[in-house]
């Protein structure tokens, strides 16, 4: 029994070890990302609270309804932030900057504290569950609303543009 808990001991150890190594290698793609975890990564898998979302994915990694992102894959036409036209649309600029997530920001703060960098914001959340609870809500909040805003974006572009051109046939003439 003492052989077999030794064994789970040292797999777990080489495991983050390995883990550790590959995320720390300069071809690995999300260097914002892995820069916050890193630092905490023995906290971030031992922690005991919170799951991981997909609206707080997309805030981690830079993925999703970012105007920036979407420019560089062509789903774009522009990195400026769609909501507040100020600057490129980033996750940093969603989570410490956009004047339009002003209110939701100031709740994560009273949280995590003036400091939103997502380092920062990492530790917060591997150290409390409360703020941890307080990134969800904030990430599904600001990104749920995002999405809404970038579908109606869409929709408004096919009604404006090349779609607006399909004629639907009238089968009422039917005698």
């Amino acid at each position: 029994m003492e052989a077999e808990k030794d064994m789970r001991f040292v797999e777990e150890l080489l495991f983050r070890r390995q883990w550790y190594i590959q995320l720390s290698g300069p071809s690995f793609p999300g260097v914002r990302t892995r820069e916050a975890i890193l630092p905490n990564l023995n906290d971030w898998i031992e922690r005991k609270h919170g799951s991981v979302s997909f609206h707080l994915t997309q805030l981690l990694t830079g993925h999703g309804c970012f105007n920036s992102y979407l420019y560089k894959i062509g789903k774009a036409d522009s990195p400026i932030c769609a909501h507040c036209g100020r600057e490129h649309d980033t996750a940093e600029h969603t989570l410490q900057a956009c004047t339009t997530w002003s209110m939701e920001r100031n709740e994560l703060k009273k949280e995590v504290g003036h400091d939103l960098s997502l380092g920062v914001v990492v530790g917060a959340m591997i150290a409390l569950e409360k703020t941890w609870a307080a990134a969800i809500w904030f990430a599904e909040t600001v990104m749920l609303a995002k999405e809404v805003a970038e579908r109606a974006r869409q929709m408004a572009g096919l009604v404006g543009g090349q779609f607006s051109q399909i004629i639907i046939e009238d089968d009422s003439d039917d005698d």
